[in-house]
């Protein structure tokens, strides 16, 4: 009996090994492991590669941090324009800031019939209209448009330098004809119509009566080149006549003793 169970004893033993070195087996197989040998050798050293030369800041927007000019208008209330023909308008701005601008800066202009313009149409600019002068520290200068109709316009100043400063806003500027002043101004819009209409037919007439004047100048001074070359013929007929005179009367003096 003893021997018996000394050999499941044996028997059992030997299950448990190759079962522990089947376990040992499966996770040295499936474990990652990783072994290189490395020779690395450091060289220091610099390479250039061409250098550019730059007008501006050394760093980006340097530039602009250093602006610290700030546009504003001059709060005097809303404008009101009365007149029924093309007028310019314009504002006062201001920079308030603690330094010079840096540069240029522009504004534009927004119109509307009726209402807040800041809802209506940005207008077109002449050429000439549009920019801001860079504006030392309390300097001032006037923006101005020409307005063709009536209505309500603001102008709009961007900022210069800092990027995120607001942009200003204007007071309105009211432009309206007054009652009774429209009628009169399109009765003299009319009258000069006419007034340059007829004005053009006046002279029309003037240079076709020119242009017959001249033709008949033309006509009479052909007439008398035409005359002129048969006066030349009569002299030259008589010519011959008054040489062959003379020769004869030299040949009779020459007979004479």
């Amino acid at each position: 009996m003893v021997y018996l169970g000394n050999k499941r004893f044996a028997f059992v033993l030997k299950l448990a090994l190759i079962w522990y070195l089947c376990i040992f087996s499966a996770g040295y197989l499936t474990s990652q492991t990783a072994a290189y040998f490395t020779d690395q050798k450091q060289i220091n050293g610099v390479i250039t590669t061409g250098t550019w030369e730059s007008d501006g800041p050394e760093h980006p927007g340097e530039e602009e941090k250093e602006d610290n000019s700030e546009l504003t208008f001059p709060s005097n209330g809303n404008q009101e324009i009365e007149i029924c023909e093309p007028v310019t308008i314009e504002v006062k701005i201001i920079n308030e800031g603690e330094s010079d601008m840096k540069r240029n800066s522009s504004y534009k202009v927004y119109y509307i019939e009726q209402g807040n313009p800041k809802n209506g149409e940005k207008v077109k600019l002449a050429e000439d209209e549009g920019v801001i002068p860079a504006l030392k520290q309390g300097e001032t200068t006037k923006l101005t448009y020409q307005a063709s109709k009536k209505g309500m316009y603001m102008f709009l100043a961007k900022q210069s330098g800092d990027q995120q400063k607001e942009n200003t806003w204007s007071e309105k500027i009211i432009v309206h004809c007054p009652p009774g002043q429209e009628t009169k101004t399109n009765e003299n819009a009319e009258d000069t119509k006419k007034q340059k209409q007829e004005q053009a037919v006046e002279d029309a007439e003037k240079d076709s009566e020119a242009k017959v004047s001249i033709k008949d100048k033309a006509e009479d001074t052909e007439e008398a080149v035409e005359d002129v070359p048969d006066e030349n013929k009569e002299n030259e007929a008589v010519a011959p006549i008054s040489v062959d005179v003379n020769e004869e009367s030299g040949e009779r003096e020459d007979e004479k003793p």
